[in-house]
């Protein structure tokens, strides 16, 4: 099973943002986690919104409708995660670069 990536960090901001109770972030992770292997075993980036519903699919098959919610909200907040992250690296390095001397 892949590790959640750097971003955990950043996963727990859109967590609290969305009122997901403390109690409850600790299962959004497992479906994430199942997500990332997903991706892994199927070979396409977590990124790619589209396949998403070849997940959805599976996850539809195998688990409650409640589950599916819960896992397409935890897919989703990662999404937002990433973001979020990704957006602050670009910020990071430009302002490295600004300092630097470099336009």
């Amino acid at each position: 099973m892949l590790g959640v990536p750097r971003t955990q960090r950043s996963y727990e901001a859109p967590l609290t943002q969305q009122n997901v109770m403390a109690g409850q972030r600790p299962r959004y992770q497992p479906w994430l986690r199942y997500y990332l292997d997903f991706c892994g075993k199927y070979s396409f980036a977590p990124t790619e919104r589209q396949k998403f519903a070849r997940f959805s699919g599976k996850i539809a098959r195998q688990a409650s409708a409640g589950r599916c919610q819960q896992t397409g909200r935890a897919v989703v907040l990662h999404w937002e995660a990433l973001s979020r992250f990704s957006a602050s690296n670009r910020r990071n390095t430009s302002s490295s670069l600004k300092s630097a001397g470099q336009p």
